[in-house]
């Protein structure tokens, strides 16, 4: 990748960090600048991919309940059916689960609240 040259002024303390961080690390001071700064990037990346996976959840959490108490067990059990259906044509197989250690805190009201709408309770 190309580089380009880059002239900065910082306190003292700033760059005794800076060294030492690149002591640590092995690399560059140039390339510390570019870790932090690829770091605070995927932060970014990763707050938007949170927010729109949480706003996705909420909206699906709520178009379920309203489904639920609108059409009735049996009718949601067929549109759960055509859902799953749909997005296995769109897209494939789900993946194969690669955290199975992962579960949902006890006891979270919204997690239980979505298991029970997608039950039919």
């Amino acid at each position: 990748m190309a580089t380009k040259p880059l002239n900065l002024s910082i306190n003292t303390e700033t760059r005794r960090r800076l060294d030492e961080l690149a002591a640590d690390r092995g690399v560059s001071m140039s390339q510390v600048v570019e870790d932090l700064i690829d770091e605070a990037w995927g932060s970014q990346e990763h707050y938007f991919l949170k927010q729109t996976a949480f706003q996705s959840f909420l909206g699906m959490a709520l178009s379920i309940a309203v489904a639920r108490k609108t059409l009735g067990p049996e009718v949601m059990a067929d549109v759960r059916q055509q859902a799953a259906d749909a997005a296995h044509k769109l897209f494939g197989a789900p993946p194969e689960k690669r955290y199975a250690d992962h579960t949902p805190q006890q006891n979270d009201p919204r997690i239980e609240a979505l298991f029970r709408a997608f039950e039919g309770d």
